[in-house]
């Protein structure tokens, strides 16, 4: 194989959403630590950056150019993927997160942990550089790459289903060395800009995502007032909502995961009202939501209000001004089961944010690179069905649903084939769900 050109290209990852990229140990006050380079700073390892790029050059161009370009186990890639670095500083978070027992409905025994992550906005340095041979496509494969990186078609880190890792590539520069030109294997050897700029292949959006995907935007607004809690109390609060960074401040934030949640537990309850069979259901859900052995299919981003971000300072010392911009305080008190009174000491105060607070749409991508359990229709069906029950009130989110907090209304949803479509797919799988089912394959 000869080379005949080399591309280098660099630019920055904008973190559309929060980014978790672990280092696999324990960390100040966190169960899961953030990956840091030997100069301390936050960082994204080039091999975590590769293997989102490899698995959407495998889902849409196939195994061999993926191999072609990030290698296999018989070769060497001809795409390097350097580390990426945090080129803005920001601060970690922490978030807390729990596994809900499916059949009490409460949280599962010792399922609390913590991760660290960094805020909507963290921005990184990317590098590769492409070696070039004739008649291998990779140039061509590495312009819909890099475009499915402007769309924020690739997640990076972990729990990206449950609303992290979605990245925008930004300030992109590609300096493309032709080495059949005189002087450019010198400008490539001294670090110098080439004289060309771009891959020289002109842009296909259309080829980007080969895939289906599709994605749902479900506009609402709160009846009642949204709690999320904070993993931690605060000095004049004892109950805070959970915030998190943004462009100049910081605002609520109601977690992708938090959101996931409830749409799973309405699915359930859905899928059994037609089965008997727990398991069955279970493994449905599974497939569509995720479990601890797999990912799912489904992806749901971080909400947040429209409103102004407030000061972290402010926040922080708790400024009741400030404060009172956005959240309401409140206070409340635990009763004594027994005597039916207020219990002793049980007085606590909350904030949870105003309802009168306007919030960005709820954000669902379904997507069905890999094959569905179901039908992808009679999936979108029953994630149809579940946003209908938003409609009636009947999904509420965040803390204290039981209290009074997280009731909302659906004001209009996106994205969601034809809906004779969906029905048809949907009354095709009751169909089959119907049929029994012969042990021996008859």
């Amino acid at each position: 194989m000869t080379i005949t050109a080399k591309a280098k290209i660099t630019g920055e990852l904008v973190a559309g959403v929060p980014i978790c990229v672990g280092d696999g140990g324990l960390g100040d006050l966190v169960d899961i630590d953030l990956a840091r380079d030997g100069r301390g700073r936050y960082y994204i390892p080039g091999s975590s950056l590769a293997g989102p790029m490899r698995a959407w050059v495998e889902q849409n161009h196939g195994d061999s150019m993926a191999g072609t370009l990030f290698g296999d186990s018989g070769r060497a890639g001809c795409l390097t993927v350097e580390d990426a670095p945090i080129a803005n500083n920001r601060a970690r978070e922490r978030r807390h997160g729990i596994s809900i027992d499916p059949d009490s409905g409460t949280t599962k025994d010792r399922s609390l942990y913590s991760r660290a992550l960094l805020p909507k906005g963290a921005r990184f340095r990317l590098e590769m550089e492409l070696e070039v041979a004739q008649g291998q496509g990779t140039k061509e494969v590495l312009g819909l790459l890099l475009e499915a990186l402007r769309q924020e078609k690739i997640r990076f880190g972990s729990s990206k289903t449950r609303g992290f890792g979605k990245m925008r590539l930004e300030n992109l520069v590609i300096n493309y060395y032709d080495f059949t030109q005189p002087g450019e294997f010198d400008r490539w050897l001294n670090g110098e800009n080439a004289s060309q700029q771009g891959l020289g292949t002109p842009g296909n959006a259309a080829g980007v995502s080969l895939n289906p995907a599709y994605e749902i935007l479900i506009d609402w607004s709160p009846i009642s007032r949204i709690m999320v809690k904070a993993g931690r109390e605060g000095t004049a609060t004892k109950i805070l909502p959970l915030m998190s960074a943004v462009d100049g401040g910081i605002l609520p934030v109601i977690p992708g995961s938090s959101i996931k949640g409830v749409l799973r537990s309405q699915a359930c309850r859905i899928l059994r009202t037609i089965f008997q069979d727990d398991q069955r259901v279970d493994e449905m859900v599974d497939d569509i939501f995720g479990s601890t052995e797999r990912s799912g299919r489904v992806f749901v981003d971080d909400v947040y209000p429209t409103s102004t971000p407030l000061s972290a300072s402010d926040w922080l010392n708790e400024d009741q001004q400030a404060m009172d911009r956005i959240t309401v305080n409140e206070m409340h008190n635990a009763i004594d089961r027994f005597t039916g009174g207020v219990a002793d000491g049980a007085l606590y105060s909350v904030r949870p944010v105003e309802k009168n607070i306007v919030w960005n749409p709820i954000r669902i991508v379904a997507d069905f690179s890999r094959p569905p359990g179901l039908s992808p229709l009679a999936e979108l069906a029953l994630l149809e069905l579940v946003a209908r029950d938003m409609e009636e009130g009947l999904v509420p989110i965040g803390f204290g649903v039981n209290r009074g907090f997280g009731e909302i209304q659906v004001t209009g949803r996106s994205g969601f084939p034809d809906a004779d479509q969906m029905q048809r797919a949907w009354e095709q799988f009751i169909g089959d769900a119907a049929q029994p089912v012969d042990a021996n394959g008859g």
